[in-house]
């Protein structure tokens, strides 16, 4: 299911971001947590879906399907799932607990 948050968010990326724009993704350890993220040029989410795929609101009656996926996935996790945007950019993380050996 991780691989699956993983492709749609890059596809959505991909998909959003203009030629010519950037997309990044990154993933760091912080204390015992890995966070992902991924960023991307282009147009901004508006703020309706943007209070919703952040956990409030009601649902609107048009989503990014595939972002509503991720957002399920990571939930069924635990994972807590975060969308800001600003200055032209789009930021999706999720933190994960890193489980050591």
């Amino acid at each position: 299911m991780m691989e699956r948050v993983l492709q749609n968010l890059v596809v959505n990326a991909v998909a959003y971001t203009p030629p010519g724009g950037r997309i990044r993704v990154g993933l760091v350890r912080e204390g015992g947590e890995l966070v992902f993220r991924i960023e991307n040029d282009g147009v901004p989410l508006d703020e309706e879906f943007l209070i919703w795929i952040n956990g409030g609101g009601d649902k609107p009656a048009r989503s990014a399907i595939g972002l509503a996926i991720v957002r399920k996935i990571l939930a069924l996790h635990g994972f807590g799932f975060k969308v800001e945007v600003g200055g032209g950019v789009n930021v999706f993380s999720f933190r994960m607990p890193l489980y050591e050996r």
